[in-house]
């Protein structure tokens, strides 16, 4: 299972990483507590800066930059 996570929140569209296995998991932005389940995982790595990257790559894409 990988260390780490890239999803974005239902509420506001907020990208972010986080550690798989949990249950629930709180948004950094909205502070909305979430269904990790139920959340999709766009990108999944054992390495934080390729998380990073392409979390970075999800918020640009998202703000409507290329």
């Amino acid at each position: 299972m990988p260390r780490f996570a890239v999803v974005v929140c239902q509420h506001c569209k907020n990208a972010f990483i986080m550690e798989p296995g949990h249950k629930t998991v709180m948004c950094r932005k909205c502070n909305k507590r979430l269904d990790a389940t139920r959340l999709k995982v766009f990108f999944s790595s054992d390495d934080l800066k390729e998380a990073q990257t392409a979390r970075a790559s999800m918020v640009a894409s998202l703000s409507g930059d290329t």
